[in-house]
């Protein structure tokens, strides 16, 4: 994979799977606030940080970058859920339900560890309400969604925008 793309140019078309080798999600409050923040607070360009994949058969193992890669999802998807709410739907909504799906190529952009996987694909990628979460990472995941969904409610509709956008082309 080239090494001078950004999130969109990375995801797109593109699966990845996070080996059973590496954490689980464990991202928590005061990485999510920071990450929030930061978004909130750049106004030209955003550095993710850097990631490390390895081939895999039909996807790239995350090596390095899992937190950031799977909150990015996390945060697209209460992107989508905030806007949809409010009535707004377009083609830059399309394309952050696509980083979650592509339909295209009915794949799942990102698989995480196997026995959080069902959990995180219910929740973030389907948006469908899932039980209790039985892991921390589980928790971890609901939590996240929750914490930019109701951080969301202090943001008009544009704001939520620039910073997802300014995520995408990070």
């Amino acid at each position: 994979m080239s090494e001078h793309r950004n999130l969109t140019k990375m995801i797109y078309g593109v699966s990845f799977q996070i080996p059973e080798y590496q954490r689980a999600y464990s991202w928590e409050k005061p990485q999510w606030k920071q990450f929030l923040d930061d978004l909130q607070n750049v106004q030209e360009k955003y550095y993710l940080g850097h990631f490390l994949f390895e081939d895999g058969e039909d996807c790239y193992q995350v090596i390095d970058g899992q937190q950031r890669l799977t909150t990015c999802m996390i945060f697209f998807r209460a992107v989508v859920n905030c806007c949809e709410a409010r009535g707004f739907v377009d083609n830059e909504i399309k394309l952050y339900k696509n980083f979650l799906y592509d339909k295209i190529q009915d794949k799942v952009c990102l698989k995480t560890v196997a026995y959080d996987n069902n959990f995180f694909y219910n929740l973030i990628i389907n948006n469908t309400p899932t039980g209790t979460p039985t892991t921390k990472s589980q928790k971890n995941i609901k939590d996240a969604l929750t914490y930019f969904s109701d951080a969301f409610e202090q943001f008009n509709t544009e704001e939520i925008l620039r910073m997802a956008k300014l995520l995408s082309l990070a």
